[in-house]
């Protein structure tokens, strides 16, 4: 059951009611059980794992309802590893005791719903070294790294940013949109997974197929999905939604644009008033980031 679950999470619904399986999201899903349920990692090999919505949202600050699962795949570490979980929409960077809940025993750390201005950069430190925590009215303690744990993130919305630093901590997985808040888990499988009689056979098959996961990370290590959405959804957030929109539509490679002519048109176009400095601002992150979420790199596109 739970097997089948995992490759639900990585089947997309399509427009005509069929479904399609990505394979690279599935076997990226495997590879993140494998990674966190052993304890084996060095400072080379230790990402956080982030899972988040394929989709892209209707709203202008990026983040989508959820509902697709997320949340229930990280309950499956419950069973096999000690693990804390973090609510990452009260999680403060100015706070020295936001890992307060961390013992020496911990083996992950889940921080869930982390929101879409939530500062990744704040873990690298800790994904990769010694993890200091510090408990209200204690000394900080130091965990060393071999015995430090894991991280695993949920979000709505995309966190990090996108460049070598943060892309050598992390391993984005985009859960796709099978399930639902209108179709749960429980819709599909008529039970609540992990709620099972103490003999009932799912808890063994749930053994195999951790089993399994663990072997295939040993053998691939972590596998890295192939993108849905997740460049254009970082592109929104670091710009707007209006803006990719009017992008797309009028701006074109291999054209020398000024900047004031692109201001003017936009704020005409979407009746809005953004400041020069802004829109050039975007323009020369649209520009850097073209080849990557458009797959062109434009010859001769210049932004002055």
């Amino acid at each position: 059951m739970i097997e089948e679950y995992v490759r639900l999470l990585a089947t997309k619904r399509l427009e005509n009611d069929s479904t399609e399986f990505i394979e690279s999201t599935y076997n990226a899903l495997v590879s993140a059980i494998g990674y966190l349920v052993s304890t084996y990692k060095t400072p080379n090999n230790s990402v956080a794992i982030i899972l988040l919505d394929s989709t892209i949202s209707e709203t202008e600050e990026g983040a989508n309802e959820g509902g697709v699962g997320k949340s229930l795949f990280c309950k499956i570490f419950e069973y096999f590893r000690n693990i804390v979980k973090i609510d990452g929409r009260k999680f403060r960077a100015e706070s020295d005791t936001n890992l307060s809940l961390i013992e020496n025993n911990t083996n992950i750390v889940l921080i869930d719903d982390a929101h879409h201005n939530f500062n990744f950069s704040n873990f690298f430190n800790s994904i990769t070294n010694d993890l200091s925590c510090r408990k209200l009215f204690n000394n900080t303690k130091v965990i060393p790294f071999m015995n430090s744990p894991k991280f695993i993130f949920t979000t709505n919305s995309v966190i990090g940013n996108d460049d070598s630093s943060t892309n050598r901590r992390k391993l984005e997985i985009e859960i796709n949109n099978y399930f639902s808040k209108d179709y749960q888990p429980s819709d599909h499988f008529k039970t609540i997974l992990f709620n099972w009689e103490e003999e009932d056979p799912e808890w063994s098959r749930l053994d195999d197929f951790i089993r399994d996961c663990i072997q295939y990370y040993k053998t691939n290590g972590l596998v890295k999905p192939l993108t849905i959405n997740v460049d254009k959804k970082r592109l929104e957030q670091k710009t707007s939604k209006e803006f990719v929109e009017f992008a797309e539509k009028y701006l074109k490679p291999d054209v020398i644009y000024k900047a004031q002519s692109i201001l003017e048109r936009y704020n005409n176009i979407t009746n809005n008033y953004i400041t020069l400095t802004l829109m050039t601002r975007w323009l020369k992150y649209w520009v850097q980031k073209y080849k990557k979420y458009y797959g062109v790199y434009p010859k001769s596109w210049t932004v002055s």
